[in-house]
């Protein structure tokens, strides 16, 4: 047991310095700062960096802008950078980041359905979502991606905005990426929400995989489909 736990220890050490990681700080305030996080799965040299703030005044982030255009990975980037901090496995960061104990992580990302327990994409969805808000706390961290679809657009919104405003209330950390215009208005009505985009380059209707805190982004549902 003790060769093993050693050789565990040993695994990630060796991963830090092959992968060039830094190990972040773990701090007692409620404050997140990731600066430059590398996907650790994608090539190193196709990877796009990006960072991540949370503390008492940003604690929700909506990440809206054009399908295929990172949001998805940026929710993962971040959960895994948490996620191998509490294993103690050095991030792939430009320099130390600075993170607090998050007690549990819930996700819903993804689709979900599924023949055997008789759920479609949407029950699926709400399945996940029901089970976070009944025992989400103010220590957690929520990833959520594209909060509300799968059903009318219109109750999907109104109930995306429920549970943003619920995890707002439960004064939890949580990233969320959604396409609703309403998302991004209740974002800049709230103390505690803020908007952010993944950049889009009009020109080439390429995304560039950035993500830019501050600023709603537009879907370029048209743009892209005509492309």
């Amino acid at each position: 047991k003790s060769i093993a736990q050693l050789d565990f220890i040993s695994s990630k050490a060796i991963y830090g310095i092959n992968k060039k990681g830094i190990v972040a700080k773990l701090i007692l305030d409620r404050k997140l700062k990731i600066k430059e996080a590398r996907h650790p799965l994608i090539d190193e040299s196709k990877v796009i960096t990006n960072s991540f703030y949370f503390d008492q005044n940003q604690r929700i982030i909506i990440i809206s802008g054009p399908n295929a255009g990172g949001k998805t990975v940026a929710l993962k980037t971040l959960g895994l950078m948490v996620m191998m901090n509490q294993m103690a496995i050095p991030l792939l960061t430009k320099e130390e980041a600075i993170l607090p104990f998050f007690p549990r992580i819930y996700a819903d990302i993804g689709d979900n359905q599924s023949l055997v327990d008789n759920l479609s994409t949407f029950a699926a969805h709400i399945s996940n979502l029901s089970t976070i808000t009944h025992f989400v706390s103010n220590k957690d961290l929520v990833l959520i991606d594209e909060l509300g679809t799968g059903t009318s657009p219109n109750e999907g919104e109104a109930i995306a905005i429920a549970i943003t405003n619920f995890l707002l209330n439960k004064n939890c950390f949580a990233l969320i990426s959604s396409h609703f215009e309403s998302m991004k208005q209740f974002a800049y009505s709230k103390n505690g929400i803020v908007n952010a985009m993944m950049i889009f380059d009009d020109k080439k209707l390429l995304p560039t995989y950035l993500l830019k805190i501050g600023l709603p982004g537009k879907s370029y549902g048209l743009e892209m489909a005509k492309r």
